[in-house]
């Protein structure tokens, strides 16, 4: 039954208030979780806990985490047995703060109920809770970030989003062998995610030959990039990856626009890959208008500047949920919306996934058995959008080979969902970015007969790119997608 759409912010005002009244710190503790929505306060119930930025500048980190978690407790509730304990969302505001999001995931351990934990906060944070993790053998899940690429997962900490070591592949090999660009440019956030990133740019590039990248970096709070991407200006890189927030991108947006610098199309961007008489007249011009490629953060609806076309993201697949006509990615939609009332174009079913995941694993685990360890026997389940397989040595929830390229397009080009797709979310596939040879798709063939022409059985070789019935698909020769 459609419910009325409550804001996070009563949700942590709810949280701060129950705190005030137990006594306990305001933003922090968890011994009075607050009533769900749509649900009686249980005193058996089983604890999911989200500790997430609720407010402050990554607001849309929490926003986005807390829509899907509630919607995926409401299910579990649904269909969980007679016998079987209802659960309760237990959401903590840690305002972009690591040392409240350590102290919050131990109160929430300290809970005999709580189940597993849902990650929405500063990424370098959450391995600091292994150890209260592992006192009570639960589980957390983070939403966003890269701590595979970091080396830093943990046996009780798993991850929903891509590596950026398979962002970077995907982002290299468009660099150099799609677009034959020689100068590189990277504008990183200065931060340990930031860190993570780049050194996975950086890897990558090498391993194409590509070894000039100009990495700059800049602080999370800047909104006027025009300093800092002089030093990319002078460097005369033609391709620019970025990696931070949804509003960071929009400042990068921004910023490239006042200085005259917005990109129109691949041969407007050489410079260094460009004929000598066009670099040398280039250079002697200060000429600069590059292409931005980003990592999948920012694929967001919470832009403030629309990003120009032919501006590349690396993402998955799923993050077409709240538009492609795939079965699983329509039930999950109309779960949502019947929920909310409104599309999941955010970053909501990684949420969903992760509070089923942990409803799943607390199903089937014994009395005192380490809920990790269940976790860890997950095979091709699917939830939302994600068929998620992980194991011992495995606590990622995707995999490298379902990494690919969305593209905004640009006026003028035939793409069947332009009218579809959210104006701030304007980012469509691009065909050959899910095809890492060049030529046949790297979709999943459960999905080939939804998304392309004439699709071939399962069984048989891929179909190519260009049958996909959505996104952009141009070839190799494109001046612009």
């Amino acid at each position: 039954m459609p419910l009325r759409r409550i804001t996070v912010m009563v949700a942590a005002l709810t949280l701060v208030l129950t705190a005030c009244d137990s006594g306990a710190p305001p933003g922090g503790g968890a011994s009075s979780p607050p009533p769900d929505r749509g649900l009686p306060t249980h005193s058996d119930a089983l604890v999911v806990g989200l500790v997430g930025t609720m407010t402050g500048p990554e607001s849309w980190r929490g926003e986005d985490a807390y829509e899907g978690a509630d919607l995926a407790i409401h299910d579990l509730n649904e269909s969980r047995g007679e016998d079987r304990r209802p659960f309760q969302l237990q959401t903590l505001d840690d305002r972009g703060d690591p040392e409240s999001a350590v102290s919050m995931i131990r109160d929430l351990a300290e809970l005999e109920r709580t189940v597993g934990v849902i990650y929405a906060g500063p990424p370098e944070a959450l391995p600091d809770a292994e150890a209260a993790l592992a006192s009570r053998g639960i589980p957390a899940i983070l939403l966003y970030g890269d701590l595979y690429g970091a080396q830093e997962l943990t046996a009780h900490t798993f991850q929903m989003g891509p590596s950026f070591l398979w962002e970077a592949r995907r982002l290299a090999s468009y660099i150099s062998d799609d677009r034959g660009y020689r100068r590189v440019g990277a504008l990183v956030e200065e931060s340990p995610e930031g860190g993570t990133a780049q050194s996975a740019l950086q890897s990558a590039l090498r391993d194409l030959g590509v070894r000039r990248a100009k990495v700059v970096r800049y602080q999370p709070e800047e909104d006027d990039f025009s300093a800092v991407l002089e030093d990319l200006r002078q460097a005369h890189v033609e391709a620019l990856v970025f990696h931070g927030s949804p509003p960071g991108l929009s400042h990068l947006t921004r910023s490239l626009s006042a200085m005259g610098a917005s990109y129109r199309t691949t041969d407007g961007a050489r410079i260094g890959s460009a004929s000598r008489r066009v670099r040398t007249r280039r250079k002697g011009n200060d000429y600069w208008r590059p292409q931005v490629l980003a990592f999948n953060s920012v694929f967001s609806p919470r832009l403030q500047a629309r990003p120009r076309p032919g501006t590349i993201v690396a993402a998955t697949l799923a993050r077409g949920v709240h538009y492609l006509p795939v079965p699983g990615y329509q039930e999950f939609r109309q779960g949502f919306v019947d929920w909310w009332n409104t599309n999941p174009t955010g970053w909501q079913f990684r949420a969903y996934d992760a509070a089923r995941m942990i409803g799943w694993a607390a199903a089937r685990a014994t009395p005192n058995q380490d809920i990790a360890r269940v976790l860890e026997t997950m095979q091709n389940e699917r939830f939302s959008a994600t068929n998620i397989t992980l194991g011992r040595d495995d606590h990622t929830a995707v995999d490298q080979s379902a990494v690919g390229l969305w593209v905004v397009p640009r006026g003028g080009i035939q793409v069947r969902e332009r009218d579809i797709v959210p104006r701030n979310l304007p980012w469509v596939p691009l065909g050959r970015g899910f095809a890492l040879d060049g030529r046949n798709t790297d979709v999943l063939p459960e999905y080939w007969r939804y998304l392309f022409r004439d699709p071939p059985p399962e069984q048989a070789s891929a179909p190519p790119f260009w049958k996909m019935r959505f996104g952009v698909k141009t070839g190799f020769d494109d001046p612009i997608h």
